[in-house]
């Protein structure tokens, strides 16, 4: 009989333990499945914020590449010696009204256009995902897509997945078949709204309007909604200095590529302040 209880006993604790580890193996798929679908996400994220970074760092290159060679075009150059240039990134010849120079956008990259054009002139603008291209010259809907979520995601989720908004462009105008003005523009969105520089290298300014003949700089509103922002207007002539052309040339480019966007325009173009604070003269 003590036996028999014996047995009973022993075989009640096989019985407990098999039961024991399907409760615990039960409860560990309960679990591990919300587990595994939450780290499957995390990495699927990551992979996703790593690419969108390598192609916004490798557009950005693109893009300063394209201001770099743009300061070296000289006012007075004929029209077929920037060919190559417009060629290797991509320009257009523009028509009539479809210079970014009096345009303003909205946050979906859809150009309002208002103000008398160039006739002759040509044009090579660099964003990411065509963010500033017009809805009808946009390819595929991957890149709509991503503007949209780069216009509607949070802020404080844009910049770690790499979805920071910018644009680069270059505007050339021809005037009798020579270069009459070269401009520069640089937007980028910022901590605290869009940071811009425009800037035009030129035979002449308006000097009737009470603009220096070598180098003006002066401060603009940026009217890109949603948070609108700030910029810089730059404007020089062949007669500027080296010190105020090499100023004027200088972006940072950080402002661009960094994990932290930044937050005025002192950031963006450094050595035009530490010019001007020089020169004894304060925006």
């Amino acid at each position: 009989m003590r036996g028999q209880m014996l047995r009973s006993v022993h075989n009640c604790g096989n019985i407990c333990k098999r039961l024991s580890f399907s409760l615990l193996s039960a409860k560990g798929k309960r679990f591990r499945i919300p587990l595994m679908i939450t780290l499957l996400l995390f990495i699927s994220i990551l992979v996703f914020s790593i690419v969108l970074h390598v192609y916004s760092q490798t557009l950005a290159r693109k893009a300063f590449s394209l201001l770099s060679e743009a300061a070296t075009i000289k006012v007075g150059s004929t029209e077929n010696s920037i060919m190559p240039f417009v060629s290797r990134y991509g320009g257009a010849k523009l028509h009539p009204s479809t210079s970014f120079e009096d345009d303003t956008y909205d946050v979906k990259g859809d150009r309002q256009i208002d103000g008398p054009k160039n006739l002759n002139s040509y044009e090579v603008k660099i964003s990411p995902f065509h963010a500033f291209t017009a809805k009808g010259e946009r390819t595929g809907r991957l890149h709509t897509a991503l503007i949209y979520l780069m216009g509607h995601s949070p802020n404080y989720l844009r910049d770690p997945l790499g979805l920071r908004n910018w644009l680069v462009g270059v505007h050339v105008r021809i005037q009798d078949g020579r270069v009459a003005a070269v401009s520069r523009i640089a937007l980028v969105e910022g901590s605290n709204g869009w940071l811009g520089d425009d800037w035009t290298h030129s035979s002449e300014l308006d000097e009737a309007n009470g603009v220096s003949p070598a180098y003006s700089v002066e401060t603009t509103i940026l009217e890109i909604p949603p948070d609108n922002g700030q910029g810089l207007i730059e404007w020089l002539t062949p007669r500027a200095s080296s010190d105020q052309v090499q100023a004027s040339n200088n972006l940072n480019n950080r402002c661009f590529t960094g994990i932290l966007p930044c937050a005025s325009l002192r950031d963006l173009k450094p050595d035009v302040f530490k010019y001007l604070k020089m020169a004894g003269r304060v925006l």
